[in-house]
């Protein structure tokens, strides 16, 4: 949140309580695999560690990071939004490089795909760094486009704020549209379902995100 704290939301209760206070502008968040969470700090230019109640450095020196992923290679991967640029940091944090960088002008997302090619959300355009290196446009005409995650097909889905774009080889269709309410990130459960975060009209900007559990046909 804007206050630095990290809430956890109860799956079941739907209860969410402060699971990591004492951040500054806390943006992208990713679990490691020891269970710690590893927290973007956006304004400190760092990504620090809560574990056990405890926060430590991570990484420094990582610019404006938004957005956290993790690559097949195990290494943690941030993304900072306006400037379009991916920096590679070593799995226990002691090494960062510039891995990938105007693939589009200013990112929106980033994911990998099952094969490790990163797939980059931006500028309209849905992009996807091959493991070449070379950088194809997957599709255009996604103004507004928020997010991107793979279906278990391959096929990447781009979020937008009110409706979910399929991206396939026959063009772009959608495949889930809502009214009434914004769509803000979304994921994929283990059991091949989109949990989708978003707020209903009406309600006060601080109030808790719904989490909408929505089934993609494949």
């Amino acid at each position: 949140s804007s206050r630095g704290i990290v809430y956890r939301v109860d799956p079941v209760t739907k209860v969410a309580t402060e699971y990591a206070t004492g951040l500054n502008t806390p943006r992208g968040l990713l679990f490691d695999s020891d269970g710690s969470l590893l927290i973007a700090e956006n304004t400190q230019n760092r990504i620090r560690r809560f574990r056990n109640g405890t926060l430590s450095e991570f990484a420094t020196g990582i610019t404006a990071v938004d957005e956290l992923r993790r690559g097949q290679d195990g290494a943690v991967y941030a993304l900072n939004f306006n400037q379009g640029t991916l920096t590679r940091i070593a799995a226990d944090g002691s090494q960062s490089q510039r891995f990938a960088g105007g693939i589009v002008g200013d990112a929106a997302a980033v994911r990998f795909d099952a094969q490790g090619r990163l797939l980059v959300l931006g500028d309209g355009l849905l992009r996807r760094r091959n493991l070449d290196g070379s950088v194809e446009t997957l599709a255009t005409g996604l103004s507004g486009s928020l997010d991107v995650v793979e279906a278990t097909n391959g096929d990447p889905l781009v979020l937008l704020s009110s409706s979910i774009r399929r991206v396939s080889a026959g063009g772009v269709s959608t495949e889930f549209s809502v009214s009434g309410t914004t769509l803000y990130a979304f994921d994929r459960s283990d059991t091949g379902r989109l949990l989708v975060t978003a707020q209903r009209g009406g309600e006060r900007g601080d109030a808790l995100v719904h989490v909408v559990h929505h089934h993609v046909p494949e």
